[in-house]
């Protein structure tokens, strides 16, 4: 093998810069920061692991999954509380993983655990909890509690529950391709408008699931630019570590889901091995804006269409969290 002369070296340290500032450019074509909330970081409380977050008129709500708990800060990052403590009891957590707010309520699903833990939003007061299978991501609407999840037992990836927990229906078939790699990679991300309509997306599959208010199911293919479907012949995990993380960087992951009400699109937040992007579409899954390339990890949006990032910085010797506050620049650069 021939040697890599210093001039390969160099143009290929501007090819991966250039290419970085197109991903930079497209994506302040789409988005304008308003905000960046750098979260202080105390010996003693340390986030190990952010797994979710939420942010209200007051608190900043993250759920750190590595730690056990839900730490709260307020609107310029400075450490106010914790929601819960690491533990078995009631109000504790083992691995808290979804977060959601309610009226008066916030909802945080355990992973490892299995329950779901309501506390008083006011207050911060633990109120009760219930049993459940699962948990990818949770939503409230209409006294509906909705938890995504694979249930091989029923074949679906979506549940209600009443607001008691009591289970109400089961929604939506797993993707075969999902069942045929034995749930390996089963993110399942899902949002609902204010008239009850859900959209649904699975990490393994290109399709948005739409239920509408009267429960009738669609099934839109998203055609994204940059989508990568995953291979058809499932993964052999007996052939070790380094060939299942190969199978996993080998087709693009699809991350996330956010209706955004006001401008009437869909958000989806995807991942690749040119790094994490985000796609636009219509209500009806055709593409507006696909493929704009991010540094940072998308969060979440709220009714508002305030967007809100991660920022890492592992450079100093505690490692930095910022939360960077965005705004659509205007509704038409969301289109071609």
């Amino acid at each position: 093998m021939k040697k890599k002369t210093p001039l390969y070296h160099l143009v290929t340290f501007w090819i991966i810069f250039i290419g970085s500032l197109v991903h930079a450019a497209e994506f302040d074509n789409v988005f304008k920061l308003i905000k960046i909330i750098k979260l202080e970081q105390k010996d003693d409380l340390l986030i190990g692991s952010v797994r979710d977050c939420l942010i209200t008129d007051d608190y900043i709500y993250i759920c750190d999954s590595k730690s056990g708990n839900v730490k709260i800060y307020n609107k310029d990052g400075k450490f106010y509380s914790l929601l819960g403590k690491k533990g078995s009891g009631p109000g504790e957590f083992v691995t808290p993983f979804a977060l959601t707010i309610a009226e008066d309520k916030i909802y945080a699903g355990d992973l490892i655990a299995r329950k779901l833990t309501v506390f008083d939003k006011n207050s911060h007061q633990y109120q009760n909890d219930f049993y459940i299978l699962d948990i990818k991501e949770i939503k409230v609407w209409n006294n509906r509690i909705y938890i995504s999840y694979s249930d091989l037992t029923t074949n679906t990836m979506l549940h209600s529950f009443d607001i008691k927990g009591q289970k109400q229906n089961d929604l939506i078939r797993i993707p075969p391709i999902s069942k045929k790699n034995n749930l390996i990679s089963d993110n399942i991300s899902f949002d609902i408008d204010t008239n009850g309509n859900i959209y649904l997306v699975h990490e393994m599959s290109n399709y948005i699931y739409h239920i509408h208010s009267n429960m009738k199911l669609d099934s839109l293919p998203f055609q994204s630019s940059n989508y990568t479907p995953p291979p058809e012949n499932p993964v052999d995990i007996s052939k070790g570590r380094e060939h299942v993380l190969k199978w996993i960087k080998s087709w693009t992951h699809v991350l996330k889901i956010d209706y955004l009400e006001k401008s009437d699109v869909l958000l989806i937040y995807l991942s690749d091995t040119e790094g994490n992007f985000l796609d636009i579409y219509d209500s009806a899954g055709r593409p507006l804006n696909t493929g704009i390339y991010t540094d940072y990890r998308y969060l979440y949006s709220n009714a508002d269409e305030n967007f809100y990032f991660l920022e890492e910085d592992d450079q100093s010797a505690t490692l930095e969290l910022r939360i960077k506050q965005y705004q659509l620049i205007k509704k038409q650069n969301i289109s071609h």
